[in-house]
């Protein structure tokens, strides 16, 4: 599970994707947050997005707030079952 989170408050801003999973949708164990605005055409925050699987690769894709782009984000490390870490690849924006 992914969903919009501020890390500075409840108020909207500064957003992140924060991660969940969970083996039976009623325990659910927190992992490191999966993105964060951490690249110059992040400015404004990680917005909206979705996660689609490419050629067999999770792809979680996002919008930011002050530019009319989507960027990317693919595993860190495939063998990982739950897929704590995210990277940003070069050919970001989209």
């Amino acid at each position: 599970l992914f969903f919009q989170y501020n890390p500075d408050g409840y108020e909207w801003g500064d957003m992140h994707w924060y991660h969940l999973i969970s083996t039976d949708l009623l325990h659910w164990k927190h992992l490191p947050v999966a993105l964060a605005p951490d690249q110059p055409y992040d400015c404004g925050g990680v917005f909206s997005g979705s996660a689609t699987i490419v050629n067999g690769t999770p792809v979680l894709t996002y919008s930011v707030l002050c530019q009319n782009v989507t960027a990317a984000a693919i595993p860190v490390d495939m063998s990982d079952k739950g897929l704590q870490q995210w990277k940003k690849p070069d050919y970001n924006p989209i």
